[in-house]
């Protein structure tokens, strides 16, 4: 009887689109790993292949604008996708 009954909630809150606003750590920690898998990316292909040779204003090993850049566009990402849950939690 439990198992039928938290089968049908879950079919019914699939209808209304419930979500929770994620606490400001967990912010933190989903853009840091965004930003880390960006400085994986520079050390393992950029830098090893030779394309920072071809990408201007880039140094290698050093903090650059295009590691700034990477960390304003993932924050805007990771703030635009938790707003836009925290509005739909109010909206109910």
């Amino acid at each position: 009887m439990f198992f039928e009954a938290s089968v049908l909630l879950a079919f019914t809150s699939r209808e209304q689109d419930i979500d929770v606003k994620l606490p400001g750590i967990v912010q933190l920690a989903v853009w840091l790993t965004f930003f880390n898998t960006w400085v994986l990316f520079e050390e393992t292909v950029i830098d090893r292949n030779g394309w920072w040779e071809y990408m201007p204003y880039y140094r290698v090993g050093q903090l650059c604008s295009w590691d700034i850049g990477a960390m304003a566009l993932l924050g805007f990402v990771v703030w635009r996708f938790t707003r836009r849950a925290s509005a739909r939690l109010g909206s109910s």
